[in-house]
């Protein structure tokens, strides 16, 4: 899993496509996110999951910055990782 922080100034972003699942919780700012053609509010305290593949834009009509927390797990990776008693890596746990 990576996390990272994402900064939207004033304008629209280029489009982009998610390469993998990532999960977006907005901390600051206010504006909207088109998400293969449905456009959805950015505002504070709003999370959104973009699902891989998925093309994306953002929106800042404002003046400040649309600031976002975003979670990925890139493919192939398992999002759990789990030590045992002894600090070494365990078995990941069963897939349900």
């Amino acid at each position: 899993m990576t996390q990272r922080v994402l900064r939207f100034g004033p304008g629209r972003s280029r489009p982009r496509r998610a390469g993998c699942e990532d999960v977006w919780f907005v901390v600051a700012g206010r504006g909207g996110l088109r998400l293969d053609g449905a456009d959805l509010p950015l505002e504070p305290e709003v999370g959104v999951l973009v699902p891989p593949g998925a093309t994306w834009t953002v929106d800042n009509p404002g003046g400040d910055e649309i600031v976002v927390v975003s979670a990925q797990v890139p493919p192939g990776r398992d999002p759990v990782r789990r030590l045992d008693p002894a600090g070494t890596r365990a078995r990941a746990p069963p897939r349900l």
